[in-house]
C-alpha cells in the first residue's frame, strides 16, 4: 500500500510546530488525537527470561487514533511511569474513535532495543491526526516495559550485541538476533489477534467495528525492524513496513516481502548497510524504497531529540544498525 509508506516518510521526514503546552509537534492532520493504554497478557506463553514463575508474557501496549473529541484534558507523556506525568502530549486519554464511515487502517509499532514505546509519541500522534490507529507495543526484554502495578522489566542483555560481532560475517548477526526476532513477532500477531477482539465487540466502546485490521502496516525502528519485518514476512494483512535503521531477518529479506516496503538510513550508517537493506529488492513483489537521511540519527525517530537536547540526532555507526 504505496500511501501508507508515503504517509510514514512524510510524518518523518517533516516537523510540525512545536506546541506551547507541550515539546512535541502539534499534529498537522484533520483530525484530533486520542489516547488508550493496555495491559494485554498471553497466558499461553511463558515468559522465564522475567520470572522463572511467570507462565504468561505480559505486554504493555498504547493505542493513538483520530477523534472527533474536543476536550481540553491532554494525556501525560509516558503514562504508565512515574515521573513523566508534567510533561503532555496533544492527545486526549480515552477519547472516542472517529466517527467515520469506512474502517481506520491499523499501524503497528516495533520500538527498538531498550526503547519504550512511548519514546515514538510525535509520530504516532502525526499518523492519528490522519486518519490511521497507531499501536506500539513493548516487547519484554528487548524492550523497556513499565507496569501499571510499578513493575519494570529492563531489556535484556541475552539481545544486546557485543561491538565485534559487527565485523562480520553478517551471517552471525542475523543469527544472535534470532531469538528477539521472533519473540517479538509473536507479540505483534497476538496483538493483532487481541485488536481483532476489540474490532468484534470492545468493552469500552471505543473501537467495535472501527479497525481495518487487512489493511496494516508497521513501523519499526532499530532492532524492531526484525522484529516488525518477521511480522509482516508471516502476516498477509500487513500490506506496508517501514523500518528506521533496523533491518528485516535474512529469509524475509532475501525471500522478499509482499507488502510496500520503505528503509530509512541515516547517511552514517547507509554506507555499512546497503549491502544488508538492498536484500529486499530482487525478490520484491511490491515497491520498496530505501531513502537516505542526511542530518538524521539512529534514535533521531524517537522523541529524544525533542525531549533532552544531548539526544542521539547525529549520523549512528555500524554498531547501531540491529
Amino acid at each position: 500500500m504505496k500511501t501508507v509508506v508515503i504517509a510514514f516518510a512524510l510524518s518523518i521526514l517533516l516537523t510540525g510546530e512545536v506546541g506551547a503546552e507541550s515539546p512535541l509537534p502539534v499534529p498537522d492532520g484533520p483530525h484530533g488525537v486520542g489516547t488508550t493504554v493496555w495491559h494485554m497478557i498471553d497466558a499461553q506463553r511463558d515468559d522465564p527470561l522475567t520470572d522463572p514463575e511467570w507462565d504468561r508474557r505480559e505486554l504493555m501496549v498504547q493505542a493513538w487514533y483520530p477523534t472527533d473529541d474536543v476536550a481540553s484534558e491532554r494525556a501525560p507523556y509516558a503514562p504508565v511511569q512515574a515521573g513523566m506525568g508534567d510533561v503532555k502530549t496533544h492527545a486526549i486519554p480515552g477519547a472516542s474513535v472517529l466517527n467515520t464511515q469506512g474502517r481506520l487502517p491499523v499501524v503497528l509499532i516495533a520500538p527498538g532495543r531498550g526503547t519504550p514505546a512511548f519514546s515514538y509519541t510525535a509520530v504516532a500522534e502525526s499518523l492519528a491526526s490522519h486518519g490511521f490507529v497507531m499501536v506500539a507495543i513493548d516487547s519484554p526484554h528487548s524492550g523497556r516495559v513499565y507496569y501499571p502495578d510499578g513493575r519494570s522489566v529492563p531489556p535484556s542483555p541475552r539481545f544486546e550485541p557485543d561491538r565485534a560481532l559487527f565485523r562480520g560475517p553478517y551471517s552471525e548477526v542475523d543469527k544472535f538476533f534470532e531469538p528477539a526476532a521472533e519473540s517479538g513477532r509473536k507479540d505483534l500477531l497476538f496483538v493483532m489477534g487481541e485488536l481483532a477482539r476489540l474490532n468484534a465487540g470492545d468493552p469500552a466502546g471505543r473501537f467495535t467495528g472501527k479497525l481495518d485490521l487487512g489493511r496494516s502496516g508497521v513501523f519499526a525502528h532499530s532492532l524492531g525492524g526484525r522484529i516488525g519485518g518477521a511480522a509482516v514476512a508471516s502476516d498477509q494483512r500487513f500490506k506496508a513496513f517501514m523500518s528506521m535503521e533496523g533491518v528485516a531477518p535474512r529469509a524475509p529479506r532475501r525471500a522478499g516481502l509482499d507488502a510496500a516496503v520503505a528503509m530509512l538510513l541515516s547517511a552514517g550508517t547507509y554506507p555499512y548497510a546497503i549491502e544488508n537493506v538492498a536484500e529486499l529488492v530482487p525478490k520484491r513483489r511490491n515497491d520498496v524504497f530505501i531513502i537516505k537521511i542526511a542530518g538524521f540519527g539512529h534514535n533521531a525517530v524517537t522523541d529524544g531529540p525533542l525531549l533532552k537536547s544531548d539526544a542521539d540526532t547525529q549520523s549512528a555507526a555500524l554498531y547501531n544498525l540491529q
